[in-house]
């Protein structure tokens, strides 16, 4: 992870709160009117690079802001998140939580009963191949003993 200094993690805050807010389509957009690739802009949107204050400024713009306003908003929202505000979330964002919620409890049962079974098959297969080493003991006595019979009636 890069480290963002304090003026790039309120740029990060601030362009993920106006992304998200804008929703589909403004990664694009951004970057048609900047020149900023996609992959920079996504980059930047979650705290993967820092990058120059020309392209700072350039999506400030983009976004309709003077660059230290832009700072401004994400250092406000940055200041939030530390005071432990509570993010308001809509009905849609409570049920897709609720859905992951439940959907990382059944995985976690799944895996429990994988992980019980992998326990009974280790048994079973432990137990399996300690018959096969008895039974090729007991072949490899059986031949030796045919082979002591043939000797002594060799020497008769």
């Amino acid at each position: 992870m890069t480290y963002l200094d304090d003026e790039s993690r309120y740029f990060r805050a601030a362009l993920l709160s106006e992304m998200t807010a804008r929703g589909r389509g403004i990664q694009a957009e951004l970057s048609r009117l900047t020149g900023i690739t996609p992959s920079i802009i996504c980059d930047l949107k979650f705290g993967r690079t820092g990058t120059s204050l020309k392209n700072r400024q350039a999506l400030a713009k983009g976004l309709g802001y003077g660059y230290e306003d832009f700072i401004a908003k994400g250092r406000e929202m940055s200041g939030k998140k530390r005071k432990g505000a509570a993010v308001a979330k809509s009905p849609a964002m409570k049920g897709r939580d609720e859905y992951i919620n439940q959907t990382i409890r059944s995985l976690n049962r799944m895996l429990e009963s994988c992980r019980r079974r992998v326990v009974v098959l280790s048994q079973k297969l432990i137990a399996s191949q300690e018959k096969h080493i008895a039974a090729n003991d007991e072949i490899l006595r059986l031949h030796r003993e045919m082979d002591s019979l043939r000797w002594s009636k060799l020497d008769s």
